[in-house]
């Protein structure tokens, strides 16, 4: 089986790169792919949610997998972080937005 992947045969996403990758290594879940990339598997769950993005050494491991450049998939991730973070907004700690009533 061909397990390389070019950038029209999915929409660039970390899910689908996710999804790709666990059907290139044959993985049936993700607990499997986690293994296959020597991570836990709630790593890969992290990086579904977007609570966390793949690092440098993740995103070559995943690219790897692939067999594709590891610049493209790093830039993938990159602007996936930026639209989620703009989309979600993140809001500092301890900031209220409505103000407290005085009792």
């Amino acid at each position: 089986m061909d397990a390389r992947v070019t950038r029209a045969a999915f929409s660039h996403g970390i899910n689908e790169y996710l999804d790709v990758a666990k059907s290139a290594l044959g993985c049936g879940t993700d607990a499997e792919l986690a293994y296959r990339l020597g991570v836990v598997p709630s790593r890969i769950s992290h990086y579904r949610h977007a609570k966390y993005f793949p690092n440098l050494h993740m995103a070559r491991l995943i690219a790897r997998a692939l067999n594709l450049s590891p610049a493209m998939l790093i830039s993938d991730i990159r602007k996936e972080k930026a639209i989620r973070s703009r989309n979600f907004g993140t809001r500092k700690a301890g900031k209220r937005k409505t103000p407290r009533r005085s009792t």
